[in-house]
């Protein structure tokens, strides 16, 4: 609109019409909060959260002091029988018993469950384990001691391994010194 334009129409216009066209209604809010009340919702929310973390913890404190207990607690041949259970779990067994396994209430299966979650290097079961200082301690002891029988178990393996090998070098060796 040009300045020329603007003159005509302003100058048409009185003030006293200026004021009868501003509407000069209140501005009704709802659902306002007012300042006490977000105070007191904050403080609210702040109670809830105090706490949180240490709650977590506790939860895989708990988890780990449980399933320590039922790994030491183990027995010569039960040891063995769980260790051969762990070997193939841990090696990529059946999906179907990881899910049963996750899920299971069962000592010995949270035990397990707590061995893949500490393979798998999960930081809550880990720092939990780290913690616990006894718990850390009695859980090494058991896993030196898994170590030794997992190797005995397999050194009959290994040793039979060792003799085919042997026994194929002694034919290969027949069979060179028979064709000369």
């Amino acid at each position: 609109m040009p300045v020329d334009d603007f003159e005509s129409v302003a100058a048409d216009i009185t003030p006293a019409q200026l004021t009868k066209s501003v509407v000069r209604k209140r501005l009704r809010k709802t659902n306002t909060v007012t300042v006490g009340e977000k105070v007191t919702i904050k403080l609210e929310k702040r109670e809830l959260s105090v706490g949180r973390r240490v709650k977590s913890r506790h939860k895989y404190d708990d988890l780990v002091a449980q399933a320590v207990g039922v790994l030491t607690s183990l027995e010569r041949e039960d040891l063995a029988c769980f260790l051969r259970r762990a070997v193939n779990f841990l090696q990529g067994g059946d999906p179907v018993e990881w899910a049963r396994v996750s899920q299971s209430s069962e000592p010995s299966d949270r035990a397990l469950y707590f061995l893949e979650q500490l393979e798998r290097g999960e930081d809550d079961i880990c720092e939990a384990l780290r913690r616990n200082e006894p718990l850390c301690g009695a859980f090494q002891r058991w896993r030196n001691e898994a170590n030794r029988i997992v190797v005995k178990a397999a050194w009959p393996a290994v040793r039979k391994e060792a003799e085919k090998t042997a026994l194929r070098r002694k034919l290969n060796a027949l069979r060179r010194s028979s064709r000369t």
